[in-house]
């Protein structure tokens, strides 16, 4: 299925294998590949001089800033490899952070550049991409050319014999007039089949060539592991803080009443006789029957096991509140490493994660600890929502 206008699904009515030689995809990462060449050549030379002029000049005091000067132009042939990767092939690699100094100056810019290891795999992708793209180019374009010169035989086979002086593709010839040529009506016909074979052939072929591409961006022009990891955890303690604020604004508007205070607080059963205590009895304060089922070989951690409470109490709130439901189910169990919650209920279904619901609410908290939620709410129902946990026992 395809979107007609963003939001239409369009059916099609031929195969995947029959659209590919003609679908956009496959000619933006066609065009991908030939554009490489001459981009990369042009990205080799410049590495190339940069690695010459630089190490030629370490003997005196210009070649460290010359390499640094250097590996600043391989991050800026990046950015462009970033924006090419992004509008022909769809994939969108992050930036790295830029090279800042401890200090301002030039030579605190200098060390900056050198010591960052964004700039040296900068320097390795302009060295290692050119061999690739010259065979990525001469692959492609060979198979794709042959695939559709062949395919269209029939239409250009007058060619040979008005130009040529011979009558079709020669097979095999002596030079003399003497030989095997393609020029009989089933010659001709079983050439176009070869070259349509070749022609369905090609799109997979292309696309295969550019996942080589995309995993050489995403490998060497993006930002490490360690930098996207700091980055997701400053932001998942944000969503921590929030979360923290939130929860005590609530525990503020609960102070009227001593019995929804003392839902919100890590409750004495959990600590005492774990999950399957704990969640029975807020599954017996559910508008609705509530099936509980625990399967744990152990107990999880603290942590874990509190967050795995207060999950599953949103979500029966959630059954009260908005499902209409006349029953619900919840499940407790240990998958390896994982801890995996699920609260089914027979309700009206059209539960959304969108900005602002509770449960979007919920899917952030558990993604601050590495969690996840996953909503399979269709209108008229049932509703089944999955959490998942590390179990850190």
């Amino acid at each position: 299925m395809a979107l007609d206008d963003g939001s239409q699904p369009r059916p099609h009515f031929l195969p995947p294998a029959l659209r590919a030689p003609f679908e956009g995809r496959t000619w933006r990462e066609f065009g991908y590949l030939l554009l490489s060449l001459p981009i990369s050549a042009v990205l080799f030379g410049y590495a190339m001089a940069t690695i010459a002029l630089g190490a030629g000049l370490l003997v005196t005091f210009l070649g460290v800033p010359v390499l640094a000067v250097g590996l600043a132009g391989c991050r800026g042939f990046g950015m462009l490899e970033r924006a090419r990767a992004r509008g022909l092939l769809g994939l969108d690699v992050p930036d790295p952070a830029p090279a800042r100094g401890a200090k301002s100056g030039l030579m605190s810019w200098v060390g900056a550049v050198l010591k960052s290891g964004v700039s040296w795999r900068h320097l390795l992708y302009a060295i290692l991409h050119f061999p690739w793209a010259v065979f990525a180019f001469v692959v492609s374009l060979s198979f794709s050319a042959v695939g559709w010169a062949l395919f269209s035989y029939p239409l250009w086979h007058w060619v040979f014999p008005s130009h040529l002086d011979q009558s079709g593709i020669a097979i095999y010839s002596d030079g003399t007039g003497d030989g095997f040529f393609l020029d009989t009506p089933f010659e001709i016909a079983a050439t176009a089949v070869v070259g349509l074979v070749l022609v369905l052939f090609c799109p997979w072929l292309i696309r295969g060539l550019a996942t080589v591409d995309r995993l050489l961006v995403m490998g060497l022009l993006g930002p490490s592991r360690l930098a996207t990891r700091v980055s997701e955890l400053e932001s998942d303690r944000g969503v921590v803080v929030d979360t923290a604020a939130a929860d005590l604004r609530r525990i503020e508007r609960d102070l009227h009443d001593v019995r929804d205070l003392a839902r919100g607080i890590h409750p004495a059963v959990l600590t005492d006789r774990g999950l399957d205590a704990a969640l029975s009895a807020i599954a017996s304060r559910c508008t609705v029957p509530v099936t509980v089922e625990v399967d744990l070989p152990c107990r999880p951690a603290a942590a874990i096991e509190g967050i795995a409470y207060f999950t599953v109490s949103e979500l029966l709130q959630n059954v009260s509140k908005h499902a209409r439901a006349s029953r619900a189910m919840v499940e407790v169990w240990q998958t390896q490493d994982r801890l995996l919650l699920q609260v089914t209920d027979d309700g009206r279904g059209g539960a959304d994660a969108t900005a602002g619901s509770g449960l979007a609410g919920l899917a952030e908290r558990l993604d601050a600890v590495d969690g996840i939620l996953v909503i399979d709410s269709p209108a008229g129902g049932p509703t089944t929502v999955t959490a998942e946990l590390p179990w850190r026992g």
